[in-house]
């Protein structure tokens, strides 16, 4: 009740007079039209006092507002010219996602008109990735920091930014800032990174082989089993470069099948428990199947390196609006940097998060909490594709 009154102190003089003029002359034209009799007439003449008394009210709500410091005199500013004091490009969304205030530097930075964006919702003019970014901050109230994001402009050209998002009053402030020099480097090799993991997989299957020589070589049972065993392999090795693939709609329970399969053995021989998902029909995902494996494997290879040996990693997996979440959850061990650095020394997962990224995703570490890591992967549900 109080914004209400608010907001009707706040009516201009221009558009208040306006609407009495329409008004006015409106039930004039109808009541002379109709050829109504006295009666009617003086009845609205007693409504023209009636209204008199509303311009008197609301003539005395603006008063009050002044002297209370909640109007000032006059048309107020463009909200983005408090924005243009960030060093940043920047919108502030209200509690609908439409764009209130934006300075010149977003429309700068992202090379669009700003009738594109002013007053219209972030999912309008935002890449696919930063809109679930702000999509699940309006959903979960929790901010975000630091993103490394890309997108591309309409001449074809690619911008590297890096975003943050923050609560503003109902709704959230979205402000970039474009990437260094340094930062614009590619974020990985697949090929590269697809030959580790690939070797990683290969030495934990090969005791199960048992095909050593100085074992007495391959017995029939072993044969039998070799093509189930290289099944997996062989499916991470196929198809992860083939960019004509038509993406399909895939079940995430039957990837996160083939993934743990196919990094069990691994974890098996580090002595760590790898405890699966509870069972729980999941909405499907579209996209393509090596490459999601690929994914999920190296989300969980990079897991298990930070695991101490004994303990236990353990797997989730549920909707979470128009996503489905996955994650590994592990003890946190000492610090390590972080995988997702091109210039780490380590194997890191830059080529799994550009995967997620080409199908509308996020992969992220989180902080420590509750004395566990956690790495995340959110991908859109078909259904939300489709819309």
């Amino acid at each position: 009740m109080p914004r209400f009154f608010l907001r009707f102190a706040r009516l201009t003089s221009a558009r208040l007079v306006g609407a009495a003029l329409a008004l006015w002359l409106g039930v004039a034209a109808l009541l002379a039209i109709l050829h109504m009799p006295r009666e009617w007439l003086l009845a609205y003449a007693g409504m023209t006092m009636i209204y008199s008394f509303f311009i008197a009210g609301w003539a005395m709500l603006r008063t009050y507002a002044r002297l209370k410091g909640l109007l000032d005199e006059g048309e107020a500013p463009d909200g983005g010219l408090l924005l243009e004091a960030l060093p940043a490009a920047a919108v502030a969304l209200d509690g609908r996602g439409k764009v209130r205030a934006l300075n010149g530097r977003w429309l700068e930075v992202f090379e669009m008109p700003r009738n594109q964006v002013h007053n219209k919702r972030y999912d309008h003019f935002c890449d696919p990735v930063l809109r679930r970014h702000i999509a699940r901050a309006f959903r979960t109230g929790d901010s975000a920091a630091d993103l490394r994001l890309s997108t591309r402009t309409p001449d074809g050209g690619n911008v590297f930014f890096r975003a943050d998002i923050a609560p503003l009053g109902e709704g959230w402030l979205v402000c970039a800032r474009p990437a260094s020099a340094d930062e614009m480097a590619p974020p990985g090799s697949l090929a590269r990174e697809r030959l580790c993991l690939l070797g990683q997989a290969t030495a934990a299957w090969a005791p199960r082989l048992r095909l050593n020589a100085a074992d007495g070589g391959a017995d029939a049972t072993s044969l039998a089993r070799l093509p189930a065993l290289l099944a997996p392999l062989a499916n991470l090795a196929s198809g992860l470069d083939d960019e004509a693939a038509k993406p399909l709609a895939l079940d995430p329970a039957e990837l996160l099948a083939e993934a743990a399969r196919l990094v069990e053995p691994a974890f098996a021989a580090k002595g760590v428990a790898l405890e699966p998902p509870p069972a729980a029909k999941l909405p499907e995902i579209v996209g393509h199947r090596p490459q999601l494996v690929f994914m999920l494997a190296a989300m969980f290879f990079a897991a298990l390196d930070e695991t101490p040996a004994g303990e236990k990693a353990t797997m989730t997996a549920h909707k979470a609006g128009e996503d489905v979440e996955i994650a590994i959850a592990y003890p946190a061990a000492e610090p390590s940097p972080d995988p997702f650095d091109p210039t780490a020394r380590t194997p890191n997962l830059a080529a799994a998060r550009q995967i997620a990224r080409r199908h509308d995703g996020e992969l992220r570490r989180l902080p420590p909490a509750d004395g566990c890591r956690r790495f995340v992967l959110q991908l859109p549900t078909a259904q939300a594709l489709q819309e």
